[in-house]
């Protein structure tokens, strides 16, 4: 299934809005797959053969970071990261799977000593749109998966449900920014979780909230 974080900022990038914007994935998305994209009002949804895959709408809502983490900090965290110890679930997801260098984000979010915090540190690589940074659908998966790591344990983050997320500044490649995830709270089978990416002056560069669901 394509990676949650990218489909959604994928579909937000289709919404004309100033605003944070809200993506709700009903159903996991399939790779190498003709799907349809539809536009209502200020929605986007995705879907396959009339089946409702995601959507994404705009909302007001004020998003809090977790707090920023120096670039050296979240690197050496990268060290406690579970998946780098045979535990990770997925391990060939974009964002945070064990692939080669320059196929996929690599972004390890360990925890931070003495936090309830996650973080990484991320090595941009060298993916550019047409106005020479990173795609924006590229921050939205690079801020996806230290929210549900932010939940320690060896079930992994689970799937993402929902992503609620707003980028300010552009991502170059080769820079180094901080990525830094934080657990929201849980509900039965459902975790909750913020992140962010930083630059390395701790200036705001992105943030989300998210909903993960554990699978039964």
């Amino acid at each position: 299934m394509a990676n949650g974080g990218w489909i959604a900022g994928e579909l937000a990038g289709g919404v004309d809005c100033g605003d944070a914007l809200e993506v709700t994935l009903r159903r996991p998305v399939p790779l190498d797959t003709e799907l349809t994209v539809g536009h209502v009002a200020n929605s986007i949804s995705l879907t396959h053969d009339g089946v409702l895959l995601a959507e994404a709408i705009p909302v007001v809502e004020e998003l809090t970071p977790p707090p920023f983490v120096p670039f050296n900090e979240a690197a050496r965290a990268e060290e406690g990261f579970v998946g780098l110890r045979g535990e990770h679930p997925v391990p060939g997801c974009f964002v945070c799977g064990l692939r080669a260098p320059g196929d996929g984000l690599r972004i390890f979010p360990g925890p931070v000593e003495g936090t309830d915090l996650v973080a990484a540190g991320w090595r941009v690589p060298v993916i550019t749109a047409d106005d020479g940074a990173v795609p924006e659908a590229l921050v939205w998966a690079a801020l996806d998966c230290p929210s549900g790591w932010a939940h320690t344990g060896p079930e992994g983050p689970g799937l993402l449900g929902r992503m609620t997320a707003r980028v300010y500044r552009q991502v170059y490649p080769n820079g180094t920014y901080s990525v830094v995830g934080r657990p929201a709270g849980r509900d039965g089978r459902k975790r909750f979780g913020a992140s962010a990416v930083y630059e390395m002056d701790g200036t705001l560069v992105a943030v989300a909230k998210a909903t993960w669901i554990l699978p039964r």
